[in-house]
């Protein structure tokens, strides 16, 4: 049973990032759930990835950050050549969170992203959601999250809700 879920940044200099959790904690590994997002270039780059590839509690998937609101910031082409979440991947991660829910223990659900705040938001937040997190845990847990403003509305709907 998932009872928190955290997101973390890929690298972090001045605290807790998915690396040196991972690394430092191996044993996280066979007790606690892993989502790594890395953007869509890492897929052919292995040496990137964190997790374990055959490891069931760890799901890998490779996406952009693109927001409603990425055309002020982004020229049209990067926006044009990144990889948006798609409705098959959000429903990829739908069903590892239920899997992993279903697990009787309790479990900490760990999401990654590149800063740990928009993607990986996007999941804690629906996991918050799905599952009935604690609201004042999940806040002390994440502070600086700002879930992804067309990402979150996909995974809501690859849950069934709203």
């Amino acid at each position: 049973m998932l009872v928190r879920a955290i997101a973390l940044p890929y690298k972090n200099y001045s605290g807790l990032d998915i690396q040196q959790l991972v690394h430092g904690q191996p044993e996280l590994l066979q007790s606690a759930c892993f989502v790594s997002i890395l953007v869509s270039m890492s897929e052919n780059r292995p040496e990137e990835w964190v997790l374990p590839r055959d490891n069931p509690r760890c799901l890998t998937m490779f996406y952009d950050d693109i927001r409603s609101d990425s055309h002020r910031h982004f020229p049209p082409e990067a926006i044009r050549n990144s990889r948006q979440m798609s409705d098959a991947v959000a429903l990829e991660i739908v069903k590892f969170l239920r899997r992993s829910n279903e697990r009787p223990e309790p479990e900490v659900l760990y999401v990654n992203c590149s800063a740990g705040i928009s993607r990986s938001g996007a999941v804690v937040a629906l996991s918050r959601e799905l599952f009935g997190m604690c609201p004042a845990q999940f806040q002390t847990d994440n502070p600086r999250i700002n879930p992804n403003d067309v990402q979150l509305p996909m995974l809501r709907h690859a849950a069934c809700l709203k």
